[in-house]
C-alpha cells in the first residue's frame, strides 16, 4: 500500500510542486542534477574548472613556480602566506629557499608599509 502525498495544489501527487510523475522538473532533470538518460550535468559543467585546476597544481607542485607563488603570497597577501606554506610543505621545495622567500616576501611588503606615508607625501 503506498502512500500519496498531498501537494500544495490540493491534488494528489509526488510532493514536489513543478514536477510530472516520473519525478523530474520541466528541464528533464531530478532532484539529483541527472537527466533521464542518467548523465550527470553538473559534472559536465564543472570538468572544465577541475581539468584547470589540475594543470595549475600540476604547475605549482614545480619548485621553481612554487617559489614564485609563494613570494608573491608573501609580498602581497594573496594567497594568504599561511595557506601557501602549507600547501608548499609538501612540494619538494628545500626549506632553506622556503625560508629565504619568505623572509625576502615579508621585509618588502612590511618595508613597503613602513614607507607609504613618505611617499605619499606625509
Amino acid at each position: 500500500m503506498g502512500v500519496a502525498l498531498l501537494t500544495g495544489t490540493g491534488r494528489l501527487g509526488t510532493g514536489r510542486l513543478g514536477t510530472d510523475r516520473l519525478g523530474t522538473d520541466r528541464l528533464g532533470t531530478d532532484r539529483l542534477g541527472t537527466d533521464r538518460l542518467g548523465t550527470d550535468r553538473l559534472g559536465t559543467v564543472l570538468a572544465r574548472p577541475k581539468a584547470a585546476g589540475a594543470r595549475l597544481i600540476a604547475v605549482i607542485d614545480r619548485p621553481r613556480q612554487a617559489t614564485g607563488v609563494l613570494l608573491v603570497g608573501a609580498v602581497t597577501g594573496f594567497p594568504p602566506l599561511l595557506a601557501a606554506s602549507v600547501y608548499f610543505g609538501r612540494t619538494p621545495m628545500r626549506p632553506a629557499v622556503f625560508a629565504a622567500t619568505c623572509l625576502l616576501g615579508r621585509t618588502i611588503r612590511f618595508v613597503t608599509i613602513a614607507l607609504a606615508p613618505q611617499l605619499a607625501g606625509y
